[in-house]
C-alpha cells in the first residue's frame, strides 16, 4: 500500500481549483481524500476562509468518477467569495494498492 499526494496552489481570487493524486502504474486507488491548507504553512485554514471541497472521489484516467478502473483521487474546491484575499493550497491524497 502507498499514499500519493498532489497539491495545487491557488492565488487570491481563484474560484475553482482541482488536485489529482495519481497512483503508480499497476496500482488502483482504494481510498483517498482532500484538504484545504494555508499556503506555506501546510495547516488547515480558519473557518472564515469560505473555501469548500465540493468533490472528493476516485477517478479513472478518462476523467470519469468512480468505477473499477479508478487509479487516482480527484478533489475540487470552490472559493465561495472570490473577492477575499486568501491564498491557499488544495491537496489530494490517494491510497493506492496492488489489486491483482
Amino acid at each position: 500500500m502507498e499514499i500519493v499526494t498532489a497539491t495545487t496552489s491557488a492565488g487570491t481570487g481563484d474560484v475553482i481549483v482541482t488536485a489529482t493524486a495519481i497512483c503508480p502504474v499497476g496500482k488502483r486507488v482504494i481510498g483517498g481524500g482532500g484538504a484545504v491548507l494555508g499556503t506555506d504553512t501546510n495547516t488547515p485554514l480558519s473557518n472564515n476562509a469560505d473555501i469548500a471541497i465540493d468533490v472528493s472521489a476516485p477517478a479513472a484516467s478518462d476523467g470519469s468518477l468512480g468505477g473499477a478502473n479508478a487509479d487516482r483521487w480527484f478533489v475540487r474546491a470552490t472559493n465561495l467569495f472570490s473577492n477575499n484575499d486568501v491564498t491557499w493550497d488544495l491537496s489530494a491524497y490517494a491510497i493506492c494498492a496492488n489489486t491483482s
